[in-house]
């Protein structure tokens, strides 16, 4: 099967009949669709750090699960255990799917009924003070600057040196300031 094209030669001002055979448009349209497919997954941060050494040896307990991880305020602790292992979604901030500001933003609100003004992780650091991560106390914010020179990720602070926290590849999750990768891109701690 084949489709009639109009093209237009600008350099003599006059409109040609052009065959295109089905397959080329078929292949054109397909392209198009798994473009945007690509495009959907692309604009999501990924990051790439000790859970992908987790995934290739299987399901891992969490720290929170391995040792006795607990906040001393049993609300924060319910909480987090409450919503391990909900999915990372982008901009969500149900179980059904979270981010990493939307997990921030529902602790504060429902442990310290205290809300956020901004959704993304930078602009909740300008809503916080400043604490310096020997400082960090149970309930504060811990920030971090994954990839390039702004904050992109934020987490909770728990004790220890544990945050709970939304993985793009694990959900929320309890990780540790300690483990390189974490330790390599912290950034601040922030006290509401």
């Amino acid at each position: 099967m084949n489709f009639r094209i109009f093209v237009i030669n600008p350099s003599k001002g006059r409109m040609r009949y052009k065959l295109i055979p089905a397959s080329v448009l078929l292949m054109c349209i397909t392209s198009c669709g798994s473009h945007k497919a690509s495009q959907k997954t692309s604009s999501t941060p990924v990051e790439k750090g000790p859970e992908i050494e987790h995934e290739l040896k299987g399901p891992e307990k969490s720290p929170w699960e391995k040792t006795d991880v607990k906040a001393r305020n049993q609300s924060l602790s319910d909480f987090v255990k409450d919503w391990e292992g909900t999915p990372h979604r982008m901009g969500g901030n149900t179980k059904k799917g979270v981010d990493c500001s939307g997990f921030v933003i529902q602790a504060y609100l429902q442990v310290y009924d205290e809300e956020f003004i901004s959704r993304r992780a930078e602009d909740i650091f300008g809503e916080t003070k400043p604490v310096k991560r020997d400082k960090l106390q149970e309930g504060d914010l811990v920030f971090f600057k994954i990839s390039g020179k702004r904050i992109s990720h934020v987490g909770i602070y728990l004790a220890d040196d544990n945050f709970a926290h939304t993985s793009s590849s694990r959900g929320v999750m309890v990780s540790n300031l300690n483990e390189a990768y974490w330790d390599k891109r912290f950034f601040m701690g922030g006290r509401k």
